[in-house]
């Protein structure tokens, strides 16, 4: 899989849209379990994950 051209601008763009955060991780578009919180200039959603880590793994 190649990562797509804009992924780097995407990716800042996510930071940029939650200033207060430290941390975006970046999961697939098909992901559920996320609360919405701000959208990019892309259009893309950050939020909140509520599935969380995995403990024991």
């Amino acid at each position: 899989m190649e990562p797509q051209p804009d992924l780097m601008e995407r990716a800042e763009a996510a930071l940029a849209a939650v200033p207060k955060e430290e941390l975006v991780k970046l999961l697939n578009h098909q992901s559920k379990g996320i609360l919405k919180k701000a959208t990019t200039k892309f259009g893309d959603a950050t939020g909140r994950c509520i599935h969380g880590p995995q403990e024991g793994r």
